[in-house]
């Protein structure tokens, strides 16, 4: 006998990406803007003109949307915190188990005393 599950975590959650820059941006961005760049690299929309304060920024030394440089990995996915919750749902759709997620108590998880 065969059976199919669908897994799925509900509530919150976030993109996650994982990407790279080329060498000479890179060093480019340490040498001349280096306080700067974090605040550059997480706005989202950037248009590199005069209005949003990036207009000084060579061509050559732009970089678009955090989230589009992916090259190594994208995906959204849940968080695993207190108030989320996990359903298995069988291939049946009637029989559903839900599990909320609760602070979990483990060596590897100790609070500080």
């Amino acid at each position: 006998m065969r059976y199919t599950y669908q897994i799925f975590a509900q509530n919150i959650g976030g993109e996650r990406v994982k990407g790279t820059i080329p060498t000479k941006v890179a060093e480019w961005w340490l040498e001349k803007y280096p306080d700067l760049f974090q605040s550059y690299f997480m706005h989202e929309g950037k248009t590199h003109d005069e209005e949003d304060d990036w207009g000084h920024i060579p061509e050559e030394y732009q970089l678009g949307d955090f989230n589009e440089i992916d090259d190594l990995f994208h995906a959204d996915a849940p968080i695993l915190a207190d108030g989320q919750y996990i359903e298995i749902h069988a291939d049946n759709d009637k029989d559903v188990i839900k599990i909320e997620l609760k602070k979990l108590k483990s060596k590897h998880n100790r609070e500080k005393t």
